[in-house]
């Protein structure tokens, strides 16, 4: 049996305060205690393979000071001891993706009896806004090669149900980044794989710090909180929330857990983690207020 952990949005350095009702605190202060609480249960749960989804560090203008961070945070990550998937988010230093240890192509890796499916967006800097898009002939190219009916994890930092939940196919350009979404136009072929049963494919994604599953597209697709965000009932502490995947549902279909882990911040390696339900994942939901594109 494989077992996957899947957890996103570590943004190690950044301390973001709510300022507004619908915003989340970020405990980016937490981030190196967090990984190292990763780590541990990793180790010591029989993980096959860890996935961080994205965003392991926070843009900071002062560069020196991002790229010290982005380092740091790496360097935590490769202590695992466990085989991890790193995919690229908007908060990555992009000019030193090969120096942390970054895949930039998209690639494939086989456990058992699942593909996991990891989605490097292709990354361009026009004047002074950097532009992620996962190339639509690439991508489809890459799930052409997998068998219908196959287990298939898929993992990206932007969700493949972005429009369906109401968002713009394109990011306003003065966030400092924009984002052009073509992963909608290749949900059927997910839906193929899948083969009738959404339980056969399943996309993990986070940027958008809340959480969501939907099966609307014929798959299961879910957005995952960040998992130094602020805990729903603790404000002052990170909700420490990952997804662990195993291949043992029904007739070995990919089943799905939601685990917290409570922070030791003095001793992470200790942190006691716990199932939670998905109930509790749904107050983690928050609605999406779409926003028009400025000129």
């Amino acid at each position: 049996m494989a077992k996957f952990l899947y957890y996103v949005d570590i943004h190690h350095g950044e301390k973001r305060h709510p300022y507004d009702a619908s915003s989340i605190l970020l405990h980016g202060d937490y981030s190196i205690a967090m990984q190292r609480a990763v780590n541990a249960y990793a180790k010591n749960n029989n993980v096959t393979a860890m996935i961080h989804g994205g965003d392991e560090s926070y843009y900071d203008p002062d560069i020196a000071l991002f790229r010290k961070r982005a380092g740091e945070i790496s360097d935590e990550i490769k202590k695992s001891g466990v085989p991890t998937y790193r995919i690229i988010g908007n908060h990555e230093p992009i000019l030193k993706l090969d120096d942390l240890g970054f895949l930039k192509d998209s690639f494939t890796r086989a456990h058992d009896n699942t593909t996991l499916v990891c989605l490097q967006p292709d990354i361009t800097s026009p004047s002074q806004t950097t532009k992620y898009v996962y190339d639509p002939d690439k991508t489809k190219n890459l799930l052409s090669g997998i068998q219908i009916g196959e287990n298939t994890i898929v993992a990206s930092h932007w969700s493949f149900g972005r429009i369906t939940r109401g968002y713009s196919r394109a990011t306003r350009p003065d966030k400092g980044y924009s984002y052009v979404d073509h992963l909608h136009d290749l949900a059927d072929n997910l839906e193929k794989i899948a083969d009738g049963n959404p339980a056969r494919v399943l996309n993990l994604s986070g940027h958008e710090h809340r959480f969501s599953l939907m099966t609307d597209l014929g798959f299961q697709c879910i957005v995952m909180p960040a998992i130094v965000q602020n805990d729903v009932d603790e404000p002052d502490k990170p909700c420490g929330l990952f997804a662990e995947i195993t291949d043992d549902a029904d007739g070995g279909a990919l089943s799905i857990t939601f685990k917290k882990i409570s922070l030791d911040i003095d001793e992470p390696e200790k942190s006691v983690v716990t199932t939670v339900s998905q109930d509790y994942m749904q107050r983690y939901f928050r609605p999406i207020i779409k926003k028009p594109l400025r000129p």
